[in-house]
């Protein structure tokens, strides 16, 4: 579960760096224009990244949870 955590919590973190580097304008007649769509899309990639952080922090934690638990409750 750990390992899954920090996998999801990397590609998250990728994923929020590329989706910060999306361009929201286009050229239009030679003049830049910001387009309300492009936002959108920038704005729901932003999202899936910070869901895919969260996931995967959640999971890196109940991993080390789960480790720490199995490892004070074994047997000797």
């Amino acid at each position: 579960m750990t390992n899954w955590g920090l996998g999801a919590l990397v590609a998250g973190v990728v994923w929020l760096i590329v989706s910060f580097n999306m361009s929201t304008s286009i050229v239009i007649d030679g003049k830049l224009v910001t387009n309300v769509f492009l936002i959108a899309a920038r704005e729901s990639q932003m999202n899936m990244g910070w869901v895919l952080v969260v996931v995967g922090g959640v999971f890196t934690l109940l991993g080390v949870a789960r480790k720490r638990y199995t490892n004070k409750h074994r047997e000797p």
